[in-house]
Protein backbone atom coordinates (compact mmCIF):
# COMPACT_ATOMS: atom_id res chain seq x y z
CA UNK A 1 0.00 0.00 0.00
CA UNK A 2 3.34 2.36 0.50
CA UNK A 3 3.89 1.51 -3.51
CA UNK A 4 0.16 2.76 -3.86
CA UNK A 5 0.56 5.27 -1.83
CA UNK A 6 3.46 7.14 -3.45
CA UNK A 7 1.98 6.17 -7.14
CA UNK A 8 -1.13 7.88 -6.67
CA UNK A 9 0.88 11.01 -5.20
CA UNK A 10 2.96 11.05 -8.23
CA UNK A 11 0.07 10.96 -10.39
CA UNK A 12 -2.19 13.52 -8.77
CA UNK A 13 0.22 16.09 -7.00
CA UNK A 14 -2.29 18.88 -7.77
CA UNK A 15 -4.56 16.76 -5.06
CA UNK A 16 -2.21 17.56 -2.44
CA UNK A 17 -0.94 21.25 -3.32
CA UNK A 18 -3.37 22.38 -0.12
CA UNK A 19 -1.62 19.71 2.29
CA UNK A 20 1.60 20.44 0.90
CA UNK A 21 1.11 23.95 1.32
CA UNK A 22 -0.61 23.75 5.00
CA UNK A 23 2.16 21.74 6.45
CA UNK A 24 5.23 23.87 4.78
CA UNK A 25 3.65 27.12 6.01
CA UNK A 26 2.72 25.31 9.10
CA UNK A 27 5.96 24.21 10.43
CA UNK A 28 7.95 27.67 8.89
CA UNK A 29 5.42 29.72 11.70
CA UNK A 30 6.00 27.21 14.32
CA UNK A 31 9.50 26.70 13.74
CA UNK A 32 10.64 30.23 13.60
CA UNK A 33 8.40 31.42 16.94
CA UNK A 34 9.90 28.26 18.39
CA UNK A 35 13.55 29.37 17.70
CA UNK A 36 12.74 33.03 18.57
CA UNK A 37 11.47 31.53 22.06
CA UNK A 38 14.49 29.30 22.69
CA UNK A 39 16.97 32.52 22.20
CA UNK A 40 14.59 34.26 24.88
CA UNK A 41 15.38 31.71 27.09
CA UNK A 42 19.09 31.23 26.23
CA UNK A 43 19.34 35.16 26.90
CA UNK A 44 17.41 35.12 29.96
CA UNK A 45 20.26 32.69 31.85
CA UNK A 46 22.60 34.14 33.35
CA UNK A 47 20.90 37.88 33.71
CA UNK A 48 20.14 39.82 36.58
CA UNK A 49 17.86 43.17 37.01
CA UNK A 50 17.05 45.16 34.04
CA UNK A 51 18.47 42.74 31.40
CA UNK A 52 16.59 39.92 32.92
CA UNK A 53 13.37 41.76 32.82
CA UNK A 54 13.60 42.40 28.82
CA UNK A 55 14.77 39.11 28.45
CA UNK A 56 11.53 37.58 30.74
CA UNK A 57 9.40 39.90 28.49
CA UNK A 58 10.96 38.73 25.08
CA UNK A 59 9.81 35.05 26.47
CA UNK A 60 6.47 36.51 26.86
CA UNK A 61 6.27 37.78 23.42
CA UNK A 62 7.44 34.86 21.31
CA UNK A 63 5.19 32.36 23.88
CA UNK A 64 1.97 34.05 22.46
CA UNK A 65 2.95 34.15 18.94
CA UNK A 66 4.25 30.48 19.36
CA UNK A 67 0.82 29.35 21.10
CA UNK A 68 -1.37 31.20 18.07
CA UNK A 69 1.10 29.69 15.30
CA UNK A 70 1.12 25.94 16.83
CA UNK A 71 -3.12 26.56 16.91
CA UNK A 72 -3.57 27.64 13.60
CA UNK A 73 -0.60 25.40 12.82
CA UNK A 74 -2.24 22.31 13.33
CA UNK A 75 -6.12 22.94 12.66
CA UNK A 76 -5.47 24.11 9.12
CA UNK A 77 -2.62 21.34 8.15
CA UNK A 78 -5.35 18.41 10.17
CA UNK A 79 -8.08 20.09 7.84
CA UNK A 80 -6.49 20.13 4.95
CA UNK A 81 -5.21 16.71 5.28
CA UNK A 82 -9.10 15.52 6.05
CA UNK A 83 -10.02 16.88 3.33
CA UNK A 84 -7.61 15.37 0.84
CA UNK A 85 -8.89 12.25 2.16
CA UNK A 86 -12.69 13.13 1.89
CA UNK A 87 -12.50 13.81 -1.84
CA UNK A 88 -11.37 10.38 -2.45
CA UNK A 89 -14.16 8.61 -0.82
CA UNK A 90 -15.40 7.44 -3.69
CA UNK A 91 -11.88 5.53 -4.68
CA UNK A 92 -10.96 4.75 -1.33
CA UNK A 93 -14.71 3.14 -0.86
CA UNK A 94 -13.64 0.92 -4.25
CA UNK A 95 -10.99 -0.35 -2.79
CA UNK A 96 -12.77 -1.76 -0.51
CA UNK A 97 -14.99 -3.50 -2.74
CA UNK A 98 -12.27 -4.73 -4.57
CA UNK A 99 -10.90 -6.65 -1.62
CA UNK A 100 -8.48 -3.88 0.29
CA UNK A 101 -8.78 -4.85 3.65
CA UNK A 102 -9.04 -1.74 5.97
CA UNK A 103 -5.92 -1.82 7.39
CA UNK A 104 -4.29 -1.48 3.69
CA UNK A 105 -6.66 1.58 3.30
CA UNK A 106 -5.46 2.33 6.46
CA UNK A 107 -1.84 2.24 5.87
CA UNK A 108 -2.27 4.25 2.04
CA UNK A 109 -3.56 7.16 3.55
CA UNK A 110 -0.84 7.21 6.46
CA UNK A 111 1.45 6.71 3.93
CA UNK A 112 0.47 9.65 1.63
CA UNK A 113 0.16 11.74 4.41
CA UNK A 114 3.84 10.98 5.85
CA UNK A 115 5.33 11.71 2.14
CA UNK A 116 3.81 15.20 2.43
CA UNK A 117 4.28 16.03 5.64
CA UNK A 118 8.05 15.33 5.41
CA UNK A 119 8.48 17.19 2.08
CA UNK A 120 5.82 20.05 3.33
CA UNK A 121 7.72 19.93 6.55
CA UNK A 122 11.43 20.17 4.76
CA UNK A 123 10.36 23.04 2.81
CA UNK A 124 8.67 24.65 5.80
CA UNK A 125 12.11 24.24 8.12
CA UNK A 126 14.17 25.37 5.91
CA UNK A 127 11.54 28.39 5.08
CA UNK A 128 11.56 28.76 9.28
CA UNK A 129 15.46 30.26 9.86
CA UNK A 130 14.99 33.38 7.74
CA UNK A 131 11.29 34.17 8.66
CA UNK A 132 12.63 34.55 12.39
CA UNK A 133 15.59 36.98 11.41
CA UNK A 134 12.54 39.33 9.69
CA UNK A 135 10.54 38.96 13.31
CA UNK A 136 13.54 39.51 15.11
CA UNK A 137 14.47 42.66 12.89
CA UNK A 138 11.05 43.50 13.55
CA UNK A 139 10.95 43.83 17.42
CA UNK A 140 15.02 45.99 17.50
CA UNK A 141 14.19 49.25 18.84
CA UNK A 142 11.43 48.11 20.72
CA UNK A 143 10.53 49.26 24.13
CA UNK A 144 11.74 46.77 26.66
CA UNK A 145 13.06 44.78 24.13
CA UNK A 146 16.61 43.11 24.51
CA UNK A 147 18.85 45.42 22.25
CA UNK A 148 21.38 42.64 21.75
CA UNK A 149 18.64 40.22 20.88
CA UNK A 150 20.20 37.89 17.84
CA UNK A 151 18.72 34.59 16.75
CA UNK A 152 20.37 31.38 17.85
CA UNK A 153 19.41 28.96 15.57
CA UNK A 154 19.31 25.38 16.79
CA UNK A 155 17.65 22.15 15.25
CA UNK A 156 15.39 21.62 18.76
CA UNK A 157 12.56 23.98 17.56
CA UNK A 158 12.85 22.83 13.63
CA UNK A 159 12.68 19.29 14.73
CA UNK A 160 9.74 20.20 17.09
CA UNK A 161 7.79 22.24 14.38
CA UNK A 162 8.39 19.15 11.71
CA UNK A 163 7.54 16.42 14.23
CA UNK A 164 4.14 18.99 14.67
CA UNK A 165 3.50 18.69 11.38
CA UNK A 166 4.07 15.02 10.95
CA UNK A 167 2.21 14.03 13.77
CA UNK A 168 -0.95 16.62 12.34
CA UNK A 169 -1.31 15.10 9.28
CA UNK A 170 -1.09 11.39 10.62
CA UNK A 171 -4.15 12.40 13.51
CA UNK A 172 -6.03 13.40 10.01
CA UNK A 173 -5.21 10.83 8.11
CA UNK A 174 -6.26 8.44 10.77
CA UNK A 175 -9.15 10.14 11.09
CA UNK A 176 -10.38 10.29 7.18
CA UNK A 177 -9.34 6.54 7.28
CA UNK A 178 -11.78 5.16 9.54
CA UNK A 179 -15.30 5.55 8.52
CA UNK A 180 -13.92 4.81 4.60
CA UNK A 181 -11.91 1.87 6.69
CA UNK A 182 -14.91 0.14 8.20
CA UNK A 183 -17.16 0.37 5.36
CA UNK A 184 -18.45 -2.86 4.66
CA UNK A 185 -17.69 -3.92 0.36
CA UNK A 186 -20.96 -4.73 0.19
CA UNK A 187 -22.13 -1.34 0.88
CA UNK A 188 -19.14 0.65 -0.86
CA UNK A 189 -21.20 1.46 -4.25
CA UNK A 190 -23.32 3.19 -1.92
CA UNK A 191 -20.66 5.51 -0.35
CA UNK A 192 -19.72 6.49 -4.08
CA UNK A 193 -23.21 7.66 -4.64
CA UNK A 194 -24.21 9.79 -1.15
CA UNK A 195 -22.09 10.98 1.85
CA UNK A 196 -23.10 9.23 5.18
CA UNK A 197 -25.10 11.76 7.50
CA UNK A 198 -23.58 11.26 10.53
CA UNK A 199 -20.05 12.20 11.91
CA UNK A 200 -18.89 9.17 14.06
CA UNK A 201 -19.25 9.02 17.64
CA UNK A 202 -15.71 9.75 18.43
CA UNK A 203 -16.14 13.05 16.84
CA UNK A 204 -19.23 14.39 18.14
CA UNK A 205 -17.88 13.33 21.81
CA UNK A 206 -14.65 15.37 20.94
CA UNK A 207 -16.69 18.21 19.47
CA UNK A 208 -19.22 18.35 22.51
CA UNK A 209 -16.44 18.18 25.14
CA UNK A 210 -14.27 21.18 22.97
CA UNK A 211 -17.80 23.45 22.67
CA UNK A 212 -17.97 22.62 26.79
CA UNK A 213 -14.59 23.86 27.48
CA UNK A 214 -15.13 26.74 25.65
CA UNK A 215 -18.34 27.86 26.81
CA UNK A 216 -16.93 26.93 30.35
CA UNK A 217 -13.63 29.18 30.24
CA UNK A 218 -16.20 31.93 28.90
CA UNK A 219 -17.57 31.66 32.09
CA UNK A 220 -14.89 31.43 33.87
CA UNK A 221 -13.04 34.50 31.80
CA UNK A 222 -15.23 36.82 33.59
CA UNK A 223 -14.21 36.51 36.65
CA UNK A 224 -10.13 37.28 35.52
CA UNK A 225 -8.92 40.34 34.60
CA UNK A 226 -5.98 41.85 33.36
CA UNK A 227 -2.97 39.97 30.76
CA UNK A 228 -4.54 36.74 32.21
CA UNK A 229 -8.18 37.61 30.64
CA UNK A 230 -6.64 37.44 27.09
CA UNK A 231 -4.77 34.22 27.58
CA UNK A 232 -8.66 32.99 27.99
CA UNK A 233 -9.64 34.81 25.17
CA UNK A 234 -7.73 33.01 23.11
CA UNK A 235 -8.01 29.52 24.41
CA UNK A 236 -12.00 29.51 24.88
CA UNK A 237 -11.81 30.82 20.81
CA UNK A 238 -9.79 27.88 20.16
CA UNK A 239 -11.74 25.65 21.40
CA UNK A 240 -15.10 26.90 20.09
CA UNK A 241 -13.34 27.25 16.57
CA UNK A 242 -12.20 23.44 17.01
CA UNK A 243 -15.93 22.69 18.21
CA UNK A 244 -17.24 24.04 14.79
CA UNK A 245 -14.45 22.04 12.73
CA UNK A 246 -15.22 18.51 14.76
CA UNK A 247 -19.13 18.88 14.70
CA UNK A 248 -18.81 20.08 11.33
CA UNK A 249 -22.62 20.06 9.62
CA UNK A 250 -24.32 19.89 12.75
CA UNK A 251 -23.56 24.07 13.06
CA UNK A 252 -23.27 24.43 9.74
CA UNK A 253 -25.93 23.02 7.89
CA UNK A 254 -28.81 25.33 9.18
CA UNK A 255 -27.04 28.19 8.38
CA UNK A 256 -26.51 26.85 4.51
CA UNK A 257 -29.84 26.19 4.19
CA UNK A 258 -31.44 29.51 5.73
CA UNK A 259 -28.57 31.46 3.15
CA UNK A 260 -29.86 29.73 0.25
CA UNK A 261 -33.59 31.46 1.29
CA UNK A 262 -31.68 34.55 1.23
CA UNK A 263 -29.82 34.15 -1.87
CA UNK A 264 -32.77 32.92 -3.72
CA UNK A 265 -33.12 36.37 -4.38
CA UNK A 266 -30.85 36.90 -6.37
CA UNK A 267 -32.00 34.02 -8.54
CA UNK A 268 -34.09 31.06 -7.59
CA UNK A 269 -32.86 28.19 -9.75
CA UNK A 270 -29.23 28.79 -9.12
CA UNK A 271 -29.45 29.23 -5.55
CA UNK A 272 -31.48 26.20 -4.90
CA UNK A 273 -28.93 24.14 -7.11
CA UNK A 274 -25.84 25.77 -4.95
CA UNK A 275 -27.78 25.09 -1.57
CA UNK A 276 -28.72 21.21 -2.93
CA UNK A 277 -24.99 20.32 -3.60
CA UNK A 278 -23.74 22.10 -0.55
CA UNK A 279 -26.46 19.97 1.79
CA UNK A 280 -25.83 17.03 -0.36
CA UNK A 281 -22.13 17.11 0.69
CA UNK A 282 -22.21 18.29 3.71
CA UNK A 283 -18.98 17.02 4.95
CA UNK A 284 -17.20 18.90 2.27
CA UNK A 285 -18.97 22.38 2.37
CA UNK A 286 -18.71 21.97 6.68
CA UNK A 287 -14.57 21.49 5.74
CA UNK A 288 -14.42 24.54 3.78
CA UNK A 289 -16.48 26.46 6.27
CA UNK A 290 -14.17 25.53 9.12
CA UNK A 291 -10.59 27.70 8.10
CA UNK A 292 -13.35 30.92 6.88
CA UNK A 293 -14.72 30.20 10.78
CA UNK A 294 -10.73 30.21 11.76
CA UNK A 295 -10.23 33.44 9.82
CA UNK A 296 -12.74 35.34 11.17
CA UNK A 297 -12.71 34.51 14.97
CA UNK A 298 -9.58 34.50 15.78
CA UNK A 299 -8.00 37.87 14.22
CA UNK A 300 -11.24 39.33 15.49
CA UNK A 301 -11.26 38.22 18.73
CA UNK A 302 -7.10 38.74 19.38
CA UNK A 303 -7.25 42.19 17.40
CA UNK A 304 -10.32 43.74 19.40
CA UNK A 305 -9.05 42.29 22.98
CA UNK A 306 -5.62 43.68 22.16
CA UNK A 307 -6.90 46.90 21.27
CA UNK A 308 -9.28 47.41 24.37
CA UNK A 309 -6.29 46.08 26.90
CA UNK A 310 -3.64 48.40 25.41
CA UNK A 311 -6.19 51.73 26.01
CA UNK A 312 -5.40 50.00 29.76
CA UNK A 313 -1.98 49.67 29.85
CA UNK A 314 1.16 52.23 29.97
CA UNK A 315 3.38 51.61 26.65
CA UNK A 316 6.28 49.37 27.59
CA UNK A 317 6.50 45.45 27.89
CA UNK A 318 2.37 45.07 27.71
CA UNK A 319 2.22 46.85 23.98
CA UNK A 320 4.89 45.02 23.01
CA UNK A 321 3.32 41.88 23.55
CA UNK A 322 -0.28 43.05 22.57
CA UNK A 323 1.92 44.26 19.27
CA UNK A 324 3.44 41.17 18.90
CA UNK A 325 0.26 39.25 19.43
CA UNK A 326 -1.78 40.94 16.64
CA UNK A 327 1.32 40.24 14.53
CA UNK A 328 1.29 36.90 14.01
CA UNK A 329 -2.48 37.32 13.94
CA UNK A 330 -1.73 38.74 10.56
CA UNK A 331 0.59 36.36 9.43
CA UNK A 332 -1.82 33.61 10.18
CA UNK A 333 -4.53 35.62 8.63
CA UNK A 334 -2.23 35.65 5.53
CA UNK A 335 -1.39 31.19 6.34
CA UNK A 336 -5.44 30.36 6.79
CA UNK A 337 -6.23 32.20 3.36
CA UNK A 338 -3.74 29.88 1.48
CA UNK A 339 -4.90 27.13 2.74
CA UNK A 340 -9.05 28.31 1.86
CA UNK A 341 -7.71 28.82 -1.84
CA UNK A 342 -5.68 25.38 -2.02
CA UNK A 343 -8.99 23.85 -0.21
CA UNK A 344 -11.42 25.49 -2.80
CA UNK A 345 -9.45 24.41 -5.61
CA UNK A 346 -8.74 20.85 -4.80
CA UNK A 347 -12.49 20.62 -4.39
CA UNK A 348 -13.72 21.56 -7.32
CA UNK A 349 -10.62 19.97 -9.61
CA UNK A 350 -12.41 16.80 -7.67
CA UNK A 351 -16.06 18.12 -9.30
CA UNK A 352 -15.10 18.16 -13.07
CA UNK A 353 -17.52 15.20 -13.36
CA UNK A 354 -20.46 17.29 -12.06
CA UNK A 355 -19.89 20.07 -13.77
CA UNK A 356 -19.55 18.25 -16.75
CA UNK A 357 -23.26 16.82 -15.96
CA UNK A 358 -24.41 20.14 -15.40
CA UNK A 359 -22.77 21.20 -18.93
CA UNK A 360 -24.90 18.07 -20.94
CA UNK A 361 -27.91 19.44 -19.15
CA UNK A 362 -27.77 23.03 -20.99
CA UNK A 363 -26.56 25.10 -18.71
CA UNK A 364 -24.18 27.57 -19.67
CA UNK A 365 -20.81 28.21 -18.16
CA UNK A 366 -22.05 31.60 -16.67
CA UNK A 367 -24.49 29.25 -15.47
CA UNK A 368 -22.40 27.23 -13.86
CA UNK A 369 -20.25 29.79 -12.77
CA UNK A 370 -23.03 31.51 -11.13
CA UNK A 371 -24.37 28.34 -8.99
CA UNK A 372 -20.56 27.74 -7.75
CA UNK A 373 -20.77 31.12 -6.96
CA UNK A 374 -23.43 31.05 -4.74
CA UNK A 375 -22.24 27.81 -3.07
CA UNK A 376 -19.10 30.16 -2.44
CA UNK A 377 -20.97 32.96 -1.21
CA UNK A 378 -23.10 30.71 1.53
CA UNK A 379 -19.95 29.04 2.95
CA UNK A 380 -18.58 32.77 3.43
CA UNK A 381 -21.61 33.65 4.91
CA UNK A 382 -21.67 30.48 7.31
CA UNK A 383 -18.00 31.04 7.92
CA UNK A 384 -18.23 34.54 8.47
CA UNK A 385 -21.21 34.32 10.87
CA UNK A 386 -19.80 32.18 13.08
CA UNK A 387 -16.82 33.37 13.35
CA UNK A 388 -17.76 37.01 14.31
CA UNK A 389 -20.46 35.14 16.95
CA UNK A 390 -17.25 33.06 18.29
CA UNK A 391 -15.38 36.51 18.46
CA UNK A 392 -18.35 38.20 20.28
CA UNK A 393 -18.52 35.93 22.67
CA UNK A 394 -14.83 36.01 23.74
CA UNK A 395 -14.61 39.72 23.35
CA UNK A 396 -17.56 40.01 25.84
CA UNK A 397 -16.22 38.07 28.28
CA UNK A 398 -12.80 40.36 28.05
CA UNK A 399 -14.98 43.33 27.99
CA UNK A 400 -16.60 42.09 31.64
CA UNK A 401 -13.41 40.81 33.25
CA UNK A 402 -12.15 44.47 32.71
CA UNK A 403 -14.83 46.09 33.66
CA UNK A 404 -15.43 47.72 30.32
CA UNK A 405 -18.68 48.38 28.42
CA UNK A 406 -20.03 45.01 26.02
CA UNK A 407 -19.03 46.01 22.92
CA UNK A 408 -17.87 43.53 20.91
CA UNK A 409 -16.79 45.26 17.81
CA UNK A 410 -15.94 48.60 19.15
CA UNK A 411 -13.83 48.59 16.45
CA UNK A 412 -15.86 47.79 13.57
CA UNK A 413 -13.26 48.15 10.84
CA UNK A 414 -12.05 44.90 11.92
CA UNK A 415 -15.34 43.06 11.79
CA UNK A 416 -16.05 44.46 8.51
CA UNK A 417 -12.25 43.93 7.02
CA UNK A 418 -12.17 40.82 8.04
CA UNK A 419 -15.98 39.95 6.45
CA UNK A 420 -14.86 41.65 3.17
CA UNK A 421 -11.42 39.93 3.18
CA UNK A 422 -13.06 36.71 3.90
CA UNK A 423 -15.69 37.44 0.88
CA UNK A 424 -13.08 38.51 -1.66
CA UNK A 425 -10.84 35.46 -0.77
CA UNK A 426 -13.53 32.80 -1.47
CA UNK A 427 -15.01 34.04 -4.08
CA UNK A 428 -11.97 35.30 -6.01
CA UNK A 429 -10.57 31.61 -5.02
CA UNK A 430 -13.72 29.98 -6.58
CA UNK A 431 -14.08 31.96 -9.63
CA UNK A 432 -10.76 31.00 -10.73
CA UNK A 433 -11.07 27.48 -9.70
CA UNK A 434 -14.37 27.41 -11.52
CA UNK A 435 -13.07 28.46 -14.50
CA UNK A 436 -10.74 25.97 -14.33
CA UNK A 437 -12.35 23.21 -13.60
CA UNK A 438 -15.26 24.16 -16.51
CA UNK A 439 -12.01 23.74 -19.13
CA UNK A 440 -11.12 20.42 -17.82
CA UNK A 441 -14.69 19.30 -18.19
Amino acid sequence: MLVLALAELRSRPAAYIGSFLAVAFGVALVSSCGLLLATSIDGAAGTTGEARREWTGAIGVFSSMLAVAAFAGVFVVASTFAFAAALRRRKLALLRMIGATPRQVRRMLHGEALAVSITGGAVGSAAGVPVAYVFAEAFQGSADFPADFAVRPTLLPIAIALAVGVVAGQLAAATAARPVARIDPAEALRATIVEPRGIGLVRLLLGVASLGGGITLLLIGRSLEGGVSIGIAFMDTCLLIVAVALLGPLPVMPLIRLLGLVLAAAGPLAAQLATANAVAMRRRTASVVAPVVLLVALPAAMLQTASAFSEQVARGEENVQLWSLSLIVVITVGFTAIAISALLAMSLSQRAGELRSLRLAGATPAQVRGIMRREGAAVTLAGTAIGLAIAAASVMTFQAANGLPADPFSRPAVAVGLAGGAAALVLGATELAARHALAAA
